[in-house]
């Protein structure tokens, strides 16, 4: 089994290995990677995508895997959720993965009429350390791609800063405040 899964996982996905006399002390995940023990070689490889399938609660889209965590959190709660799942909060590349997320987890016929309110959830995008520079938090990219509702981005909402990104029900985006508590979605490549 331990052989097989090596085989599954791509070299070109690997980012490292070290010795291990056991698979016990190489079982799971790290953060943000994938860990497989090799019994042959006695090495541990860390990989930076997951292997095979995406795993419960999680729904695969074009080589990556979203996990939609209902529960309402801050952006910082949320981004450390993910982390929990070997995964970071989704970085959205292009409009067909906007619109399919917003669609699969966002779109309901519970929605509230007003677009801002329910129905939304956490990105990984934030201008956090310069106001106007918008960013991936967990590849630190600046954003190619925008997809922003009307009249959006906008600095202030009740005197508090709009650094965090939410993608709305429709699949545009919204910045709100860090500690607004709104819905999450995470994201983890698989190999």
């Amino acid at each position: 089994m331990e052989s097989e899964m090596n085989d599954k996982v791509s070299n070109a996905s690997l980012v490292g290995e070290y010795h291990s006399d056991s698979p016990i002390m190489c079982s799971g995940f790290g953060q943000f990677n994938y860990l497989a023990f090799n019994a042959k070689e006695k090495k541990c490889r860390v990989h930076t995508c997951y292997p095979a399938g995406c795993g419960y609660e999680w729904l695969e889209y074009n080589g990556h895997c979203y996990f939609f965590g209902a529960t309402e959190l801050t952006w910082t709660e949320a981004r450390m959720a993910c982390g929990d799942r070997s995964s970071q909060l989704v970085e959205l590349e292009d409009i067909e993965e906007s619109t399919w997320l917003a669609s699969t987890f966002l779109y309901k016929d519970t929605c509230p009429t007003f677009i801002y309110y329910g129905c939304s959830a956490w990105t990984g995008g934030n201008d956090i350390w310069a106001e106007g520079d918008y960013r991936w938090h967990h590849s630190n990219l600046s954003m190619e791609f925008k997809n922003w509702n009307p009249d959006q981005p906008s600095v202030h909402h009740d005197n508090e800063e709009e650094d965090c990104i939410a993608i709305l029900r429709n699949g545009k985006w919204n910045d709100q405040g860090c500690n607004e508590r709104n819905s999450f979605i995470c994201e983890k490549k698989k190999c």
